[in-house]
């Protein structure tokens, strides 16, 4: 064992001198240009999304993941590009806010261009820039790239193509540390291995960057797969673990009370941070440990907002909790409990996952969730009915008529019929053998149209395998189409 530690080690120390490589190359036939608001024109790119700098001249930006070497940031991006300027001038019309898809949004008024960047003699100023950090699994370190195809000088309103980004990457020690969980069953492994290599565009450095946990059999005393409930529905789940357990799966329920008594110091997960210390961070750290010590891969999280400790996360830096716009900044969320690399209270205030935060979108383990009631409110019953559901639906889809798993509802109003998501998202589908229904309001702006809300439902019960809303809507309701923009009266689902 002394042999395998110091051979580590040494591996480590001379990390930072290998480089990771990019290379990609964009096509001038995959621009479309048009006149947008005001007048303006607009540029987007087939297959990329916009950058979303309010006020900045909106360009196509293409996001990459790479892995690097674990414990590592990026030291130097150096970035050899082949330029192209358009032959004609553009007056490229600046990014607009982000639309939510809360219930009430309105359009807000035209913002203007942002001198900020409309005076620079070219944006973005580079061609590509590190964006994110995250670790895949403890320690497959993710660095996020945005790669700009397009720069733009607003001055003398020119275009210049990218039509080949060349990267090179060296590296510097992070302060973000790498965790190498110390078991796994071998073939929930093989799923780790798929994901990550879906993930990243370098998959052939993965050998070599990421280390998988030794492939070994658990304790009568350990899971894979671990619910996490209160006391009173646990014998609720005895069937759902028999069906699980029959699948091959290690399998067993663990209660909130247990837990919480368990581990009264909260969040310790990441070290030397400040931590949270509250019921929902005592399940956070019960569920690093059985992932980092005992070979969990699944949880499922049983319980809604009354009897299930809740981690809410704010989308901007210290919302105001009685703003009505601001307030919908602050979001539940289980990616708490799935990221055990992140900092979640990095400035130790009361508003936790902030952007000043250091919360990590690269989840270490699977998490879902069922929201359960009490079971004074038939919380029994509620698990006894999903659990037949899903049996149903993993053993005999359709009762052995299961071809309507590869139909596909996509609805779509408002604004959001203009994303350059919906066809992207279409296509995906498409292309992965779905017959795609596409219900796109007509017309998205102006009298209310169609689909109406019983079209939608007509569609989705004659055998759907998934369904996608892409409109405005809140937590019991979506509207398919409205009146103008988001306006009243609207078709419901």
């Amino acid at each position: 064992m002394k042999h395998i530690v110091f051979i580590v080690a040494a591996c480590l120390l001379f990390v930072p001198i290998i480089a990771v490589s990019y290379s990609g190359s964009f096509e001038m036939s995959d621009l479309l240009f048009s006149t947008g608001e005001e007048g303006y024109d607009s540029v987007i790119m087939n297959g990329l999304e916009s950058i979303s700098v309010v006020g900045a001249p909106q360009v196509p930006v293409k996001f990459i993941n790479l892995i690097i070497p674990p414990g590592m940031d990026v030291d130097n991006l150096a970035i050899v590009t082949n330029p192209q300027t358009l032959s004609k001038p553009y007056n490229l019309i600046p990014v607009q806010a982000q639309i939510p898809t809360s219930e009430d949004w309105q359009p807000g008024p035209f913002i203007e261009p942002d001198d900020a960047y409309y005076t620079m003699s070219v944006y973005p100023p580079t061609a590509a820039e590190v964006v994110n950090y995250g670790y895949f699994d403890g320690n497959g370190r993710i660095a996020t790239i945005a790669i700009y195809p397009l720069q733009y000088m607003p001055k003398s309103k020119q275009i210049v193509l990218n039509s080949s980004i060349d990267l090179n990457l060296s590296f510097k020690a992070s302060s973000q540390k790498a965790v190498y969980p110390t078991k796994r069953s071998g073939y929930l492994q093989e799923k780790y291995n798929a994901l990550l290599g879906n993930i990243v565009e370098n998959p052939n450095d993965i050998q070599m960057y990421y280390s998988q946990p030794p492939a070994t059999g658990l304790l009568p005393t350990e899971a894979d797969y671990a619910i996490v409930a209160p006391a009173e529905l646990i014998p609720s789940f005895a069937d759902f673990i028999s069906w699980k357990a029959a699948k091959g799966l290690n399998i067993y329920a663990k209660s909130i009370e247990d837990i919480v008594a368990q581990y009264p110091a909260g969040d310790q997960v990441v070290p030397g941070a400040l931590g949270i210390n509250d019921d929902a961070d005592s399940i956070r750290q019960y569920l690093f440990e059985q992932y980092s010590q005992h070979g969990l891969v699944y949880a499922l999280l049983v319980g809604d907002d009354t009897n299930f400790p809740i981690r809410y996360g704010c989308a901007m830096d210290e919302p105001d909790e009685n703003h009505p716009i601001e307030r919908n900044y602050i979001i539940p969320t289980d990616l708490y409990f799935s990221d055990f690399s992140g900092d979640w209270n990095v400035n130790d205030n009361e508003f936790y996952g902030e952007p000043a935060d250091s919360i990590d979108m690269v989840a270490e383990i699977f998490v879902g969730r069922l929201l359960a009631p009490s079971l004074a409110q038939n919380g029994a019953q509620f698990i006894e009915n999903w659990t037949e559901k899903l049996i149903t639906y993993e053993g005999n889809p359709g009762y052995g008529a299961d071809s309507y798993l590869t139909n596909a509802v996509y609805a779509v109003a408002d604004q959001l019929v203009y994303s350059s998501d919906v066809p992207q998202q279409i296509s995906l589908l498409s292309s992965h053998g779905f017959q795609v229904n596409a219900m796109i309001e007509d017309p998205p702006n102006g009298a209310l149209g169609t689909p109406t809300g019983a079209h939608v439902i007509d569609q989705i019960n004659n055998g759907t395998g998934i369904i996608s809303i892409y409109a405005h809507g809140s937590w019991c309701t979506m509207a398919v189409s409205t009146t103008d923009w988001n306006d009243y009266p609207k078709h419901w689902v």
